[in-house]
Protein backbone atom coordinates (compact mmCIF):
# COMPACT_ATOMS: atom_id res chain seq x y z
CA UNK A 1 0.00 0.00 0.00
CA UNK A 2 2.83 2.39 0.88
CA UNK A 3 4.58 1.69 -2.40
CA UNK A 4 1.38 2.27 -4.35
CA UNK A 5 0.82 5.56 -2.55
CA UNK A 6 4.39 6.62 -3.26
CA UNK A 7 4.02 5.78 -6.95
CA UNK A 8 0.76 7.73 -7.10
CA UNK A 9 2.40 10.77 -5.50
CA UNK A 10 5.36 10.64 -7.87
CA UNK A 11 3.04 10.25 -10.85
CA UNK A 12 1.04 13.28 -9.72
CA UNK A 13 4.19 15.35 -9.31
CA UNK A 14 5.42 14.30 -12.75
CA UNK A 15 2.05 15.17 -14.31
CA UNK A 16 2.14 18.62 -12.75
CA UNK A 17 5.76 19.29 -13.69
CA UNK A 18 5.73 18.00 -17.27
CA UNK A 19 2.16 18.76 -18.38
CA UNK A 20 0.04 20.94 -16.10
CA UNK A 21 2.63 23.61 -15.35
CA UNK A 22 3.51 24.10 -19.05
CA UNK A 23 -0.19 24.24 -20.00
CA UNK A 24 -0.83 26.79 -17.27
CA UNK A 25 2.07 28.87 -18.54
CA UNK A 26 0.51 28.84 -22.01
CA UNK A 27 -2.70 30.20 -20.51
CA UNK A 28 -0.66 32.86 -18.71
CA UNK A 29 0.91 33.85 -22.04
CA UNK A 30 -2.56 34.18 -23.53
CA UNK A 31 -3.85 36.44 -20.76
CA UNK A 32 -0.77 38.68 -20.96
CA UNK A 33 -1.43 39.24 -24.65
CA UNK A 34 -5.18 39.52 -24.13
CA UNK A 35 -4.62 42.24 -21.53
CA UNK A 36 -2.76 44.18 -24.23
CA UNK A 37 -5.54 43.62 -26.73
CA UNK A 38 -3.40 41.31 -28.85
CA UNK A 39 -5.58 38.19 -28.49
CA UNK A 40 -9.29 37.55 -28.98
CA UNK A 41 -11.73 34.72 -28.28
CA UNK A 42 -10.74 31.50 -29.98
CA UNK A 43 -7.02 32.27 -30.10
CA UNK A 44 -6.14 29.25 -28.00
CA UNK A 45 -2.97 28.29 -29.82
CA UNK A 46 -0.85 29.74 -27.03
CA UNK A 47 -1.99 26.99 -24.66
CA UNK A 48 0.78 24.85 -26.09
CA UNK A 49 3.32 27.68 -26.10
CA UNK A 50 5.57 26.08 -23.46
CA UNK A 51 6.03 22.97 -25.58
CA UNK A 52 7.72 24.94 -28.35
CA UNK A 53 11.25 24.17 -29.45
CA UNK A 54 13.87 25.50 -27.05
CA UNK A 55 11.37 26.50 -24.35
CA UNK A 56 10.08 23.36 -22.71
CA UNK A 57 13.14 22.22 -20.75
CA UNK A 58 13.84 25.59 -19.12
CA UNK A 59 10.17 26.20 -18.34
CA UNK A 60 9.73 22.78 -16.73
CA UNK A 61 12.93 23.18 -14.69
CA UNK A 62 12.15 26.68 -13.45
CA UNK A 63 8.54 25.97 -12.49
CA UNK A 64 9.55 22.72 -10.82
CA UNK A 65 12.14 24.54 -8.71
CA UNK A 66 9.54 27.18 -7.82
CA UNK A 67 7.16 24.50 -6.57
CA UNK A 68 9.96 22.69 -4.74
CA UNK A 69 11.20 25.82 -2.98
CA UNK A 70 7.68 26.79 -1.90
CA UNK A 71 7.16 23.27 -0.52
CA UNK A 72 10.44 23.31 1.39
CA UNK A 73 9.76 26.75 2.83
CA UNK A 74 6.26 25.57 3.83
CA UNK A 75 7.84 22.95 6.08
CA UNK A 76 8.90 25.85 8.32
CA UNK A 77 5.48 26.32 9.96
CA UNK A 78 3.71 27.21 6.68
CA UNK A 79 4.06 31.02 6.87
CA UNK A 80 7.46 31.16 5.11
CA UNK A 81 5.96 29.07 2.31
CA UNK A 82 3.09 31.53 1.89
CA UNK A 83 5.54 34.44 1.76
CA UNK A 84 7.67 32.67 -0.83
CA UNK A 85 4.60 31.84 -2.93
CA UNK A 86 4.00 35.58 -3.24
CA UNK A 87 7.67 36.29 -3.90
CA UNK A 88 7.64 33.79 -6.77
CA UNK A 89 4.22 34.83 -8.09
CA UNK A 90 5.57 36.56 -11.21
CA UNK A 91 7.75 33.65 -12.34
CA UNK A 92 5.17 32.20 -14.80
CA UNK A 93 4.58 35.65 -16.31
CA UNK A 94 8.30 36.30 -16.78
CA UNK A 95 8.78 32.88 -18.36
CA UNK A 96 5.77 33.42 -20.61
CA UNK A 97 7.56 36.39 -22.17
CA UNK A 98 11.17 35.37 -21.80
CA UNK A 99 11.48 31.56 -21.65
CA UNK A 100 15.12 31.97 -22.65
CA UNK A 101 16.13 33.56 -19.34
CA UNK A 102 18.22 31.59 -16.87
CA UNK A 103 16.33 30.21 -13.89
CA UNK A 104 18.29 32.35 -11.44
CA UNK A 105 17.44 35.53 -13.33
CA UNK A 106 13.74 34.65 -13.47
CA UNK A 107 13.68 34.17 -9.70
CA UNK A 108 15.55 37.43 -9.17
CA UNK A 109 13.18 39.39 -11.40
CA UNK A 110 10.13 38.02 -9.59
CA UNK A 111 11.73 38.82 -6.24
CA UNK A 112 12.39 42.42 -7.30
CA UNK A 113 8.87 42.83 -8.69
CA UNK A 114 7.26 41.58 -5.50
CA UNK A 115 9.58 43.37 -3.07
CA UNK A 116 7.37 45.50 -0.83
CA UNK A 117 4.22 44.48 -2.70
CA UNK A 118 3.31 41.15 -1.11
CA UNK A 119 0.74 42.59 1.29
CA UNK A 120 -0.93 44.65 -1.43
CA UNK A 121 -1.12 41.57 -3.65
CA UNK A 122 -2.61 39.64 -0.73
CA UNK A 123 -5.29 42.34 -0.34
CA UNK A 124 -5.89 42.21 -4.07
CA UNK A 125 -6.58 38.49 -3.76
CA UNK A 126 -9.03 39.12 -0.92
CA UNK A 127 -11.00 41.44 -3.20
CA UNK A 128 -12.08 38.38 -5.21
CA UNK A 129 -13.73 36.61 -2.28
CA UNK A 130 -17.15 37.98 -3.18
CA UNK A 131 -16.84 36.46 -6.63
CA UNK A 132 -16.32 33.04 -5.07
CA UNK A 133 -19.83 33.15 -3.62
CA UNK A 134 -21.19 33.84 -7.10
CA UNK A 135 -19.21 30.85 -8.37
CA UNK A 136 -20.77 28.64 -5.70
CA UNK A 137 -24.27 29.92 -6.42
CA UNK A 138 -23.81 29.28 -10.14
CA UNK A 139 -22.42 25.77 -9.54
CA UNK A 140 -19.12 26.80 -11.09
CA UNK A 141 -20.48 28.28 -14.31
CA UNK A 142 -19.55 31.83 -13.32
CA UNK A 143 -15.95 30.71 -12.87
CA UNK A 144 -15.77 29.46 -16.45
CA UNK A 145 -17.49 32.36 -18.18
CA UNK A 146 -16.53 35.34 -16.04
CA UNK A 147 -14.74 35.05 -12.70
CA UNK A 148 -11.70 33.01 -13.71
CA UNK A 149 -10.98 35.12 -16.82
CA UNK A 150 -11.52 38.28 -14.78
CA UNK A 151 -9.00 37.19 -12.13
CA UNK A 152 -6.49 36.08 -14.73
CA UNK A 153 -6.78 39.38 -16.59
CA UNK A 154 -6.30 41.28 -13.34
CA UNK A 155 -3.17 39.25 -12.60
CA UNK A 156 -1.86 40.00 -16.08
CA UNK A 157 -2.43 43.71 -15.47
CA UNK A 158 -0.62 43.35 -12.13
CA UNK A 159 2.37 41.86 -13.94
CA UNK A 160 2.48 44.77 -16.39
CA UNK A 161 2.42 47.26 -13.52
CA UNK A 162 5.17 45.48 -11.59
CA UNK A 163 7.38 45.45 -14.68
CA UNK A 164 7.34 49.23 -14.73
CA UNK A 165 8.32 49.27 -11.06
CA UNK A 166 11.70 47.68 -11.77
CA UNK A 167 12.11 49.31 -15.16
CA UNK A 168 12.07 46.07 -17.14
CA UNK A 169 11.22 47.34 -20.60
CA UNK A 170 12.59 44.62 -22.83
CA UNK A 171 10.30 41.64 -22.55
CA UNK A 172 10.01 39.93 -25.93
CA UNK A 173 12.15 36.98 -26.89
CA UNK A 174 13.09 38.69 -30.13
CA UNK A 175 14.65 41.60 -28.24
CA UNK A 176 17.38 40.17 -26.04
CA UNK A 177 18.64 43.50 -24.72
CA UNK A 178 17.64 43.46 -21.06
CA UNK A 179 17.07 46.91 -19.61
CA UNK A 180 16.77 47.54 -15.89
CA UNK A 181 16.32 50.58 -13.73
CA UNK A 182 16.80 49.76 -10.08
CA UNK A 183 16.27 53.34 -8.93
CA UNK A 184 14.35 54.54 -5.92
CA UNK A 185 10.89 52.96 -5.92
CA UNK A 186 9.71 54.44 -2.61
CA UNK A 187 6.88 56.37 -4.24
CA UNK A 188 5.62 53.39 -6.20
CA UNK A 189 2.05 52.47 -5.22
CA UNK A 190 0.76 49.17 -6.53
CA UNK A 191 -2.87 49.74 -5.62
CA UNK A 192 -2.74 53.15 -7.26
CA UNK A 193 -1.21 51.83 -10.48
CA UNK A 194 -3.06 48.62 -11.30
CA UNK A 195 -5.68 48.93 -13.99
CA UNK A 196 -8.54 46.57 -13.16
CA UNK A 197 -10.51 45.09 -16.06
CA UNK A 198 -13.75 46.96 -16.62
CA UNK A 199 -16.87 45.48 -15.09
CA UNK A 200 -18.39 45.40 -18.55
CA UNK A 201 -15.85 42.94 -19.78
CA UNK A 202 -15.10 42.44 -23.46
CA UNK A 203 -15.47 38.68 -23.75
CA UNK A 204 -13.22 38.71 -26.81
CA UNK A 205 -10.37 39.50 -24.44
CA UNK A 206 -11.43 37.36 -21.53
CA UNK A 207 -12.13 33.88 -22.86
Amino acid sequence: MLIISLIAILAGLALKAFLLNPLRLGATKYFIEAARGEKKAGDIGLIGYAFGSGRYKNIVKTLFLRDLYIFLWSLLFLIPGIIKSYEYAMIPYILAERPDLETEEVFELSKRMMSGEKFDVFILGLSFIGWMFIVLLSFGLAAVFYVSPYINMTDAELYEVLKTKIGWYSYTQENYGMQYNYGDAKNFSLMGEINYPQQQIDTDKMI
